[in-house]
């Protein structure tokens, strides 16, 4: 009888990844089975090349070890559509997350143009340390500023929608930052039971270079612990359970819920609790725990032994962490693992005659190695090892699989990221059903290989080859099957007979040696010479599944931009222009960067909309707490044509990270005058505003009703001074946005590029709008604040032409009850947060003001 279907149940359809010492899934399920570690110590002449000053190397505080990963510098430009040069300035991270999609759908037997549903991506990747470590180090790309090309190559908030666009996807592209891959599982469940897609690719990257620099067990400045570091890619391919049952996907585990806790309080499991309101789990049975922080510090004992002690009928085994064999893994930590705790999951699924798992090396050294788990005695002070059991029950749903779980080793499974004081995100996982079969059909299959090229044709026959000596078991119907309906039919194209996957290992081998194949009649023998043949022609597929197949090989070629040798590093230019197009975010608020200690920092974006002023200035600077940028909501740009009611849609973003104050707040330009706004509304509510940081930011009469002729003809001195496009062509000035963007436009650019200049121009003029009919009024504002002044006495020349009044800046302390302390630092208004060295003093300013309110 088969297992009930549980509809909101999603299915894990698919795993790939590259991981520290282990380029495959199977490689990894190798790593943990065997007990072995990638973490590994440095050599000097590693730590040289990764500019490790010679004064930290004796710090007993400072570890020289980490877990780096091979081949990042490696990619398929020309198979992805992208240009060399494209591909140079492109971070590795969006790189490997870009061929990990591809890849995913592949192994798992759905390939992107067989498939007619919408497949959506859910990703995330962390800050570009290869644009601030190696592009912006170089002499020649550092020279040309952050153009374009830098920007959407590096900026994470792209990873999901560059996959989407590039793969040619017709689902969401869904970029969640540095928050985690967890948290795009989360997101990309969602997606899937509101119906935004069929299926659903989600993961994250983290590639931190350079890879040999070590880590610091305690940080100096905040006597913080952290594990080492490691670098991967993982991705995992997410279908409706239901809807994965009937189209015969593989399935290696099953998503039975997810939570996301916006703002945990305490070491209680709230998390874990609300799915196992959700999910039952059968009586007595035992849960495995992976659990990691965001940040990659250790996790509170106090939340470990709450996690394992969560009431339930079942007991839950904290096992060991993937960070303690791999190192802390970043934003590709969550997924990673998932997929470690599916495979656990899966080397316990038992089996009938016929059924989908079959025996394999990994599965066995998996079971062995839970088996020396399990039987370790427990060590009540050390909650890493030990297992409780739970002291009340609950009624629950059954889960959906066969009854009863004798015999199973592990019932359930949790992943689970634990925020730095933001968000915690738990996934929890069941075993695969077990689905039982006939087994395959006798007789004669034809198994079809194609490819680009001979080259080609011979490299996905050894791959293939490889892949069948890792899984003897494989069922040679389920192989046909996913190879005819999963795979595009390539100009060169090859059959192989065989009546096993014994034998068709033995025809690989044949190929390989002589380059004999099958020559079939009529139809399959049509196949070969591009005719379209049903998938049944090759073999008697009535029980076929899809399983998982190694993607067609990539062609990678090395696509790295080195930094200039530190002896030689040439000095900054006296005055860069530093680009800065408005590259709009999908989320209003997003997290620059986590902190260690001390308070929040909500910085709220200048005039064009974008926030990535601000990913600079936190290059240089050493607040430890969280930093949080609020971007502009452009989907809202008719909505939010007022500052009052912009800081409101911003204050309700913010709640959502902080509910209650104090609040620390701040803004270049726009942003100052913004978060002067929110400070305003806070404090008609009660609210402690602690500090208000204003970045060059003009009071309201600063700005005169604007004509849109005077802001279109500003443009062509705004892209000159501000956003460093170079030479602009003269002419009559623009006379709508069309017109604008064309006059900015430079060579590479894209209909991607375009719409963003766009968007940014309007965003832009709709904020100078809204600036101009800005009165706030009211009692004076009671918080304590810096107003932080670019020392030149020139306004720059955009200034000149829209008519703003510089010199109204002094008239900020009349709206204060205690006139806020003003500091100078070099610059104008732009070159002060886009010159280097300006940047690094406007940056020590910002660090003194927020130490002072600490």
């Amino acid at each position: 009888m088969a297992a009930p279907v549980d509809t909101r149940a999603i299915a894990v359809v698919g795993m790939t990844g590259r991981f520290p010492t282990a380029p495959d899934v199977a490689a990894l399920a190798g790593l943990l089975a065997g007990g072995g570690t990638a973490v590994r110590e440095f050599t000097p002449a590693e730590l040289a090349a990764a500019r490790v000053p010679a004064e930290v190397l004796p710090d007993p505080r400072y570890v020289p070890s980490g877990a780096p990963l091979e081949g990042v510098e490696l990619f398929d430009a020309d198979f992805f559509g992208m240009t060399d040069r494209e591909a140079d300035l492109t971070d590795p991270q969006q790189r490997l997350f870009l061929e990990g999609v591809w890849t995913a759908l592949e192994e798992a037997g759905l390939g992107v143009a067989e498939q007619d549903g919408r497949i959506g991506v859910f990703g995330s990747a962390g800050p570009s340390t290869y644009l601030v470590n190696n592009l912006l180090r170089n002499p020649v790309t550092g020279a040309q500023g952050l153009n374009p090309a830098l920007l959407l190559g590096n900026d994470a908030d792209f990873v999901a929608t560059r996959a989407v666009t590039r793969l040619g996807l017709s689902g969401p592209g869904t970029s969640v930052g540095e928050d985690g891959s967890l948290l795009a599982v989360h997101l990309a469940c969602e997606a899937l039971r509101a119906g935004e897609c069929d299926i659903a690719v989600a993961g994250g990257a983290a590639v931190r270079v350079p890879q040999t620099a070590g880590h610091w067990a305690v940080d100096p400045a905040t006597g913080r612990a952290f594990v080492p570091r490691g670098n991967a890619c993982a991705l995992v391919v997410l279908r409706r359970h239901a809807e994965a049952v009937a189209a015969g996907d593989r399935i290696h585990a099953v998503i039975r819920g997810t939570a996301i806790v916006e703002h945990p309080v305490g070491p209680g499991p709230a998390g874990l609790t609300r799915l196992l309101a959700r999910a039952g789990l059968p009586a007595g049975g035992l849960g495995h725990l992976d659990v990691h922080s965001a940040d990659g510090g250790p996790v509170d004992v106090a939340r470990l032994t709450a996690l394992v002690e969560v009431p339930g009928p079942a007991r839950w085994r904290l096992g060991e962490g993937t960070a303690a064999r791999l190192g802390h893994l970043g934003t590709a930590a969550g997924v990673t693992g998932l997929i470690a705790s599916a495979l656990l999951l899966r080397s316990h699924e038992q089996t009938a005659p016929g059924g989908e798992f079959a025996d394999g090396a990994v599965d066995a050294a998996l079971d062995a190695e839970f088996a020396r788990d399990s039987g370790a005695a427990a060590d009540p002070a050390d909650p890493t090892g030990r297992t409780v059991a739970a002291g009340t029950e609950a009624e629950r749903v059954p889960p959906p699989r066969g009854a009863g779980s004798a015999g199973r080793g592990v019932d359930a499974a949790c992943v689970a990221t634990l925020g730095a004081g933001s968000a915690d995100v738990y996934c929890l996982l069941a075993p695969p059903p077990v689905r039982e079969r006939a087994g395959a059909p006798a007789g004669s299959y034809l198994v079809p290989l194609s490819a680009v090229d001979r080259a080609g044709l011979r490299e996905s026959a050894r791959d293939l080859l490889r892949h069948l000596d890792r899984q003897p078991g494989l069922r040679v119907d389920d192989l046909v099957r996913t190879l005819a309906e999963a795979r595009p039919e390539l100009p060169h194209r090859v059959l192989l007979r065989a009546a096993d996957t014994a034998g068709v290992r033995t025809a690989l081998r044949d190929y390989l040696a002589t380059g004999r194949s099958a020559e079939p009649g009529p139809p399959a023998g049509g196949w070969l010479t591009g005719g379209q043949v049903r998938a049944e022609s090759f073999g008697d597929l009535r029980h076929a599944r899809r399983t998982a197949v190694p993607a067609r090989p990539l062609r990678r070629r090395r696509h790295w931009i080195e930094p200039a040798p530190e002896e030689r590093a040439a000095p900054p230019p006296a005055a860069p222009p530093v680009p800065r197009p408005g590259l709009l975010r999908e989320r209003t608020l997003r997290r620059l960067r986590p902190g260690t200690g001390g308070r929040d920092l909500f910085l709220i974006h200048p005039a064009g909309g974008s926030v990535f002023c601000y990913q600079n200035l936190l290059a240089h600077s050493h607040y430890p707490g969280t930093v949080w940028a609020l971007s502009f909501p452009a989907a809202r740009v008719d909505e939010l044509t007022g500052v009052p009611a912009l800081a409101r849609a911003h204050l309700q973003e913010i709640r959502r990270v902080r509910p209650r104050g104090p609040y620390l707040l701040g803004g270049y330009s726009f942003g100052g005058t913004v978060a002067y706004e929110v400070a305003r509304i806070l404090q008609q509510e009660g609210e402690q505003v602690e500090h208000l940081l204003l970045m060059d930011a003009l009071p309201p009469e600063a700005y005169p009703k604007p004509e849109l002729a005077e802001f279109l003809s500003a443009v062509p001195e705004f892209g000159r001074s501000v956003l460093g496009l170079g030479q602009l062509p003269d002419g009559p000035a623009p006379t709508g946005f069309d017109e604008a963007v064309e006059l900015l436009r430079q060579p590479g650019w894209n209909a991607e590029t375009v719409a963003e200049y766009r968007v940014f121009l309007e965003v832009f003029w709709a904020n100078c709008r809204a600036l101009a009919k800005y009165r706030a009024g009211g009692s004076r504002l009671r918080v304590p604040a810096t107003l932080i002044r670019a020392a030149s006495p020139e306004p720059p020349e955009v200034f000149t032409r829209l008519g703003v009044r510089a010199e109204t800046a002094e008239r900020w302390p009349q709206r204060f009850e205690h006139p806020p302390r003003t500091v100078l630092v070099p610059g104008d208004h732009y070159t002060m947060v886009h010159h280097p060295a300006h940047r690094r003093a406007l940056a020590a300013a910002l660090d003194e003001a927020l130490a002072e309110a600490n």
